[in-house]
């Protein structure tokens, strides 16, 4: 190997020749091409790398019911080598896959080969190739061919999507803006997972970014970027840059990036040829780059100035032209005519071994391959061998280019040891100091980690955000005025803020504070990691051009509302005020558009009076911003302001009008005056008898409240309350409408009907996997279809309050742009039971086929309880049946609800919510039954109270011991024998063979056939006997009959295991029924 050696390398130069061109002028060659390029390389940071946003740090509920177009790598998914186990692979699926599984409809786009393995590769079979190792359908959609975009309706028919190979179309590498229109219709999240494409100006890549609200970096995208910027720091020393290939004009502005990074180059591909000829040495004429020479001589020049050695090959294996087969090792002067380099020779690579065991970073860029090739050699794999064993020494490697990938992986087995980057030409242009259009593209995100500790005196008070903040004149007034908040403006121009945080710094401000950013895409990453409640964001007439007023709300694009809209506190406020009413105007219906339905005007401003256009007529805050300023110095006369007025739309957050009820309130409903937008709530119980009355009594206290309801039944549950009502008042009209009596008293409460997926005559007792199957996949599009039509209606719904079971909410919400409220109508336990179910798993109490003895203390807001008293959907040892699935779907989309409301007393369960509260917004709101109304005016009974009162009085006193108005909560065969063996113990009247039909009817069995449930008889009194020994049927009849000859008439007995049955028997006490004649009421 030969060296120009500088500092502490040790070796002289050898054998430089004057009579070569240029040879000389390496020490006296004055360096000026390249230099704009190097100026960058000295910098702190590199522009061509800017941080952005990736979907790692985008929140995951944010996703969910969203379509996304990921731009995926075809090399690392279709390739004809395809390694599932390597990183890249890997993250490219994990991007996918991780999209899926946070509910969005993702649509796949790339370009690939139109063959692999010689057989075509149309969209259809790469669809059939993905499903494959996706293990999810995805499904092929021709839009494009046809020049026709995405419709909604197409991407009903599954949740992963394949359009055509872009290759194939010419619009793609020209960037047409049509195109990339085409592409990215219908479309909400763009995420890129292809770096290899990123140095190229594609219509995929960066055109469709600007049609979608959101953009970002998938993981595998992240990944090789992490890896990229690796190679700019100088964190290990030794550095060592092995560069091979050739084009040395092209890349002269890279090397020199790392020269000025590394502390030696390593030249080992064609182009070592060209450093040779620089430094004096003979080379052969056709192994030289065309003017390439005074391009070698900068870059030896810049390295010696830099004090970096450079290397290059001491001998080549070379071939003889003539004879292929010979072949022989020469020295790198020594070159016989007739022959030709193919390797590296043993020598060079004895070199370059010494200086890579020496160092603790190496970058390996480009192929050791020369004019010709011998695969007899092994050059290259022994390098690749080196590499390893060295990576194995803490030290850290970089592989860049396909061709070392595939050596590496081959010599090495694995490579998790290197960090890998397989595209070449992205890493180059990187390296030349040039922007990359993939990278460039994406929305951008706050690089650094803010200390409030710093910025703030006290940095748990609430916070108010100036976005756009200029001269800083509103921050540092109202920090001024309110010393209870704190102040925080985000600007874009670096020298408006270094002049704001000097006037902060000598006016001694202590809460209020500046940051220079780009709030469009960073507000929510630098807002979210404040450690107080955001109460107030302020947008004051944006103007990226004054004299283009248009252009002044472009800086409100969707992504931005939205991360205000979930970071804003529920009493929070938006403040809004431009000087051209069509830019408020603009702007208010924006964020009354994309604020997800959590925003509305607001009327109330401290005796502020709006100017009768839904307009302020003045600052509300007292403190001008620096543009309403300008407005006055300008010299318009005062009447001309006040006329004008400096618009401000108002919006409030009104979560709080949900989440507090008044205990005692009249049914006289509530007007609204001087509200522009009525609340209007979708409230959907869960098709069960327990879940419709806590419905039916919630939305007839908000309707007191001055809501406006649509109370949704299925229609099987409406089918049922008619039946069952129209027996005890054959003249009501209830037929059509359960709240027509309550509507007479002034409610607005609307009724509508959806079907659950099933024909009135399907029995969903009998059937009820199938019923839960239909509830979890199919009622989702009855109930979207039905959402749509409401909106059709006056005033237009603001919210959606739904069953916690429903596993769809979160999706129709955030289609709707309605506020997500979960409405859980058990006791807070039970809910933060399921809420933690990781935690169960965790501590291996969940699905645990041993009884467990220890106590659960764990669960926050839950001081201890036994493993045997939780739900027996948490003990099953099966967690494959639908209701487990109905169970983990319904509680990872209530994590998305903006808030949870439980059907419980809060001194009750205070500790419980309030741990709940910690996770997420959640309210007690019971009890909730609106006095003043009695139980008949709303029918919720499933059965009729007639014809059970009835059919009691024709049976003996004391016979009927226990009666199932019946349930679709799933009960095992064991626990019906259980019941059943407790009837037979009874003695009383029933003969089996009836009670065996009547049980076989239950759980799906046939009448004429009992063997199987004789033998679950059989199990379970074997189980029984112990306890019934002592606590038997013996023990209930005698208290049975104490009762009765006491002639106490609100006490009973049943004789039961309570742990298996506790909750079909309690939960069926609030239906109306009389059990024996044992109770009066």
């Amino acid at each position: 190997m030969k060296f120009l050696r500088h500092g502490s390398w040790k070796y002289p130069i050898n054998n430089v020749q004057s009579s070569l061109q240029g040879g000389l002028e390496v020490v006296t060659h004055v360096k000026s091409s390249h230099k704009e390029q190097t100026c960058l390389y000295d910098g702190v940071e590199l522009e061509a790398l800017p941080y952005i946003q990736t979907l790692k740090n985008f929140p995951k509920e944010e996703l969910f019911a969203k379509v996304v177009m990921v731009r995926f790598d075809s090399n690392i998914l279709l390739g004809e080598k395809l390694d599932w186990s390597s990183r890249s692979a890997s993250k490219a699926l994990y991007t996918i896959k991780y999209l899926h599984k946070s509910g969005a409809k993702v649509i796949l786009v790339s370009s690939w080969k139109r063959k692999k393995n010689s057989e075509l590769l149309t969209a259809e079979a790469v669809a059939d190739i993905l499903s494959s190792v996706l293990q999810h359908k995805v499904v092929a959609l021709r839009c494009i061919s046809c020049d026709m975009p995405v419709k909604r309706e197409d991407l009903q028919k599954a949740d992963i999507f394949l359009l055509e190979n872009l290759s194939d179309y010419k619009e793609e590498v020209s960037n047409c803006s049509k195109f990339a229109e085409l592409l990215s219709s219908e479309v909400d999240i763009f995420v890129n997972d292809s770096f290899s494409q990123s140095h190229k100006v594609l219509a995929s890549t960066v055109g469709v970014a600007r049609f979608c609200f959101a953009s970002m970096a998938g993981f595998l995208f992240e990944e090789s970027l992490h890896q990229l910027k690796k190679t700019a720091k100088t964190n290990k020393k030794p550095y060592i840059a092995i560069i091979g290939g050739g084009n040395l004009n092209n890349k002269a502005a890279a090397i020199e990036f790392l020269a000025s990074r590394c502390d030696a180059l390593v030249f080992v591909g064609l182009m070592s040829f060209q450093i040779m000829h620089a430094l004096g040495h003979s080379v052969p004429t056709n192994l030289l780059e065309r003017k390439a020479h005074k391009t070698a001589l900068d870059i030896v020049q810049f390295a010696h100035e830099k004090h970096v050695l450079i290397s290059y090959p001491e001998d080549f294996w070379c071939v003889n032209q003539h004879l292929p087969k010979q072949m022989g090792v020469f020295r790198a002067h020594g070159v016989l005519d007739g022959w030709l380099p193919v390797d590296l020779g043993p020598k060079s690579l004895d070199e370059i071994n010494s200086l890579v065991t020496n160092s603790k970073r190496v970058i390996w860029i480009g192929p050791v391959k020369f004019k010709s090739y011998s695969p007899y050699t092994g050059g290259t794999s022994k390098l690749a061998q080196m590499l390893y064993k060295q990576s194995q020494c803490d030290c850290e490697v970089t592989i860049v280019g396909k061709m070392a990938h595939e050596i590496a992986k081959n010599e090495s087995g694995s490579l998790s040891s290197f960090n890998m980057l397989e595209n070449a030409s992205a890493v180059w242009e990187f390296l030349k100091g040039q922007k990359l259009p993939g990278v460039v593209a994406l929305d951008r995100a706050y690089p650094f980690e803010i200390d409030w500790n710093v910025a703030y005196c006290d940095p748990s008070r609430p916070l108010v955000v100036d976005i756009g903040s200029g001269n800083g004149l509103f921050i540092m007034g109202m920090a001024r005025k309110r010393k209870d908040l704190n102040f925080l403006g985000l600007e874009i121009n670096g020298k408006l803020v270094r002049r704001c945080l000097d006037s902060v710094h000598q006016s001694g401000i202590t809460n209020g504070y500046f940051i220079e950013t780009n709030a469009t895409s960073t507000f929510r990453s630098i807002v979210s990691s404040y450690p107080g409640e955001l109460v107030l964001a302020s947008i004051q007439c944006p103007n990226p051009d004054f004299n283009k007023p248009e252009h002044r709300w472009r800086m409100l694009q969707r992504s931005l509302i939205e991360a205000v809209a979930d970071l804003l506190a529920s009493k929070g406020k938006v403040f809004l005020q431009s000087d051209v009413e069509e830019v408020a105007m603009r702007m208010k219906e924006l964020f009354l558009k994309y604020g997800k339905g959590k925003l509305c005007l607001s009327h109330d401003h401290h005796n502020v009076k709006p100017n009768g256009n839904t307009w302020l007529e003045e600052n509300p805050y007292g403190i001008r911003s620096d543009w309403e300023q300008h407005v006055l110095d300008r010299g318009a006369p005062i009447s001309f302001v006040e006329k004008l007025g400096v618009i401000v739309a108002m919006i409030d957050s009104f979560l709080e009008s949900l989440t507090h009820f008044p205990h005692n309130q009249t049914l006289e409903r509530k007007t609204m005056e001087n509200n522009e937008q009525k609340n209007h709530a979708i409230m959907i119980p869960y098709p069960f008898q327990g879940h419709v009355i806590p419905f039916v009594h919630l939305a007839m206290k908000l309707a007191s409240k001055g809501f406006t309801i649509t109370f949704v039944n299925t229609e099987s549950i409406h089918h049922q309350i008619t039946k069952s009502h129209s027996t005890t008042s054959p003249t009501s009209d209830v037929d059509d409408d359960i709240f027509a009596e309550a509507r007479k008293s002034g409610l607005d409460i609307r009724y509508s009907i959806v079907s659950d997926g099933f024909p009135l005559g399907f029995d969903r007792s009998l059937n009820h996997d199938q019923f839960f199957e239909g509830v979890l996949h199919v009622m989702s599009a009855h109930i979207d279809e039905l959402v749509a039509n409401i909106f059709k209606q006056s005033p237009p719904p603001t919210c959606l309050i739904a069953d916690t079971f429903y596993v769809w909410s979160s999706m129709i919400s955030n289609k709707y742009n309605l506020v997500n409220v979960s409405f859980w109508t058990e006791p807070a336990l039970v809910f933060t039971l399921y809420y933690h179910i990781d935690l169960l798993k965790a501590n291996g109490h969940f699905a645990c086929i041993e009884n467990r003895d220890d106590i659960i203390d764990y669960i926050p807001g839950v001081r201890a309880i036994e493993p045997k008293d939780m739900m027996s959907y948490l003990q099953a040892s099966d967690i494959s049946t639908v209701v487990h699935r109905i169970i983990f779907k319904a509680f990872e989309d209530v994590k998305k609800a903006d808030f949870i409301i439980c059907n419980t007393v809060e001194e009750l369960e205070h500790e419980t919510i309030s741990a709940l509260q910690e996770k997420q917004p959640t309210y007690a709101i019971g009890p909730i039954f609106p006095t003043g109304f009695t139980k008949s005016v709303v029918a919720t009974s499933l059965w009729s109270e007639f014809d059970c009162t009835q059919w009691l009085d024709t049976k003996p006193h004391g016979s009927v011991l226990y009666v199932s108005f019946g349930s679709y909560a799933h009960v095992s065969k064991n626990e019906i024998a259980e019941v059943a063996y407790g009837l037979l113990l009874s003695g009383k009247q029933n003969k089996w063979d009836k009670v065996a039909e009547k049980i076989h009817r239950v759980i799906g069995g046939k009448s004429n056939d009992d063997d199987e449930l004789r033998k679950n008889i059989k199990e379970v009194k074997r189980e029984l006997e112990n306890a019934l020994s002592t606590v038997g049927s013996s023990v209930v009849r005698r208290c049975l009959d104490s009762v009765h000859q006491s002639g106490i008439t609100n006490g009973y007995f049943i004789e039961t295991n309570a742990t298996s049955t506790f909750r079909s028997i309690v939960s069926t006490f609030q239906l109306p029924r009389r059990i024996g004649s044992c109770f009066d009421s």
